[in-house]
């Protein structure tokens, strides 16, 4: 992984690391 190329990925994969009442919400609803 290249976080000086991909900062937004790395942040999202960062938000999805961590559990979040809206994020768990989110992917109950796509099926994640």
């Amino acid at each position: 992984m290249t976080p000086s190329h991909h900062p937004a990925l790395c942040r999202e994969v960062v938000e999805w690391l961590q559990p979040r009442p809206g994020k768990v919400m989110v992917d109950a609803t796509v099926g994640l």
